[in-house]
């Protein structure tokens, strides 16, 4: 059965240096099946947003709110149901990706979905590689480990900045296979870029503007 997804996000805001506002007031709802862009500038916040809204980081003010069912989240749970990948995400490189992905259902304190490793780690042309330390792999094939973390907890949200960073054709058309059935399985995808064909996967984009706090 699919559950009914909602994330709503009110009227968040987030400043740093001297109080300086990055970004303000930005207030938005999604719901199953959106794939929803964050666009804008170098500076004007489109990663802090993301994390913000993923829970990464927290806002100056506002609210990121997740129901499942009409059933509000606890946002000290919010992690249980997500998936997160970006360029600047740390993963352990000095492990293999099987000691990876039991290492990362550990600290998530999520149930291991071995099978489903497996058949993402052949999906990305990484199965013969599955014993092989991390820190041998190439960017591109680092990039693809994100993923297969990402989405072997099968997420009902998952967050993707820049996702087709170091990817070759073939792994960007595996991550827009990826995105289409998360979106088939009543998934919300959330994307941070400014790449055309990132934002081409979007039904929605929101365009944050940088701000001149010189």
């Amino acid at each position: 059965m699919k559950n009914n997804l909602k994330l709503i996000a009110n009227s968040l805001s987030k400043s740093f240096y001297l109080n300086k506002p990055i970004f303000s007031d930005i207030s938005f709802k999604l719901q199953s099946t959106d794939i929803f862009g964050i666009a804008g500038e170098n500076g004007s916040g489109k990663s802090t947003l993301l994390k913000i809204l993923a829970g990464v980081s927290t806002p100056s003010a506002g609210t990121v709110n997740i129901f499942i069912d009409e059933k509000k989240i606890d946002n000290s749970n919010h992690f249980e149901i997500l998936g997160f990948v970006s360029p600047y995400l740390s993963i352990y490189e000095e492990f293999t990706p099987i000691e990876h992905f039991y290492i990362a259902s550990k600290i998530k304190g999520t149930k291991q979905n071995s099978s489903l490793e497996i058949e993402l780690l052949k999906k990305f042309k990484l199965f013969n590689r599955k014993n092989d330390q991390i820190k041998t792999f190439s960017s591109g094939m680092k990039q693809r480990i994100k993923f297969i973390l990402a989405f072997s907890s099968q997420p009902k949200i998952v967050f993707l900045d820049e996702p087709f960073t170091n990817l070759d054709n073939e792994g960007i058309n595996i991550v827009r296979e990826l995105i289409e059935q998360h979106k088939i399985n009543n998934g919300i995808t959330i994307i941070a870029s400014n790449d055309d064909r990132e934002k081409s996967l979007c039904n929605e984009i929101i365009e944050l503007k940088k701000r001149n706090n010189q």
